[in-house]
């Protein structure tokens, strides 16, 4: 019996021990594989950056740029967005639960984070007025070709959810501070589907050099970088 119940519980640990280490190996594997970046900035170019807090990556992009002028899409409600005071909205996405009872990491609860990687509830776009970020490891200057902007611009565009209008959906009180603002966001937040991946996958449909797979925000700038 003793020997039974030594086993159950090696197996107990064993089990989540194995999983976590797969998942680490194939997030090394995924961020060392590389795809994408063939096409170059043109005459029309348009420079946005990706900026991390340490774990999360966003994307910063210009209020307004070419033809696209974000406070025509979003209903920001931002004076000092409307009036030019931010000249960039930092986007990004994640599961709605996690987004908005973790203003902080020591906001995180353990049922917090196991139900945002269960991949049971809603995301959200959370958008926030910003200036260029400083230069450093926190940071990463993008230049992309209007077809590149466009792309992106499409891709984060399709990330919000809508209306029957078809307007985006605002959350009611749900903000850090006084210059961002949260939007019900499409898709389900998982383990392999992160706030890291969505950035990920948003560089690579504009045709930027990306990883193969982001779980982490190490794989992105290690990339962008290269």
């Amino acid at each position: 019996m003793a020997r039974l119940a030594f086993r159950i519980a090696a197996w107990g640990v064993g089990v989540p021990v194995g999983l976590a280490v797969t998942y680490l190996a194939a997030a090394v594997i995924g961020g060392m594989l590389t795809r994408g970046g063939a096409e170059t900035a043109g005459p029309d170019e348009v420079d946005i950056y990706l900026r991390t807090n340490g774990v999360h990556a966003d994307l910063v992009l210009p209020v307004a740029a070419l033809d696209v002028d974000w406070r025509r899409r979003l209903p920001l409600n931002d004076p000092d967005v409307a009036d030019g005071g931010f000249p960039y909205l930092a986007f990004g996405w994640g599961d709605r639960g996690f987004y908005l009872t973790t203003p902080t990491w020591a906001d995180l609860k353990v049922t917090t984070a196991l139900c945002a990687l269960s991949g049971l509830d809603d995301t959200v776009m959370h958008v926030q007025a910003a200036n260029a970020p400083e230069p450093g490891s926190r940071s990463a200057e993008l230049r992309l070709s209007a077809a590149q902007y466009h792309h992106l611009v499409d891709f984060i565009d399709h990330s919000f959810d809508r209306d029957a209008g078809g307007a985006p959906i605002p959350i009611p009180n749900a903000h850090y501070g006084r210059h961002d603002s949260f939007f019900a966001g499409r898709g389900h937040y998982s383990a392999f589907m992160t706030c890291n991946e969505w950035t990920r996958q948003a560089l690579a449909h504009a045709d930027l050099r990306t990883p193969l797979w982001a779980p982490f925000d190490l794989a992105l700038f290690h990339h962008l970088r290269a």
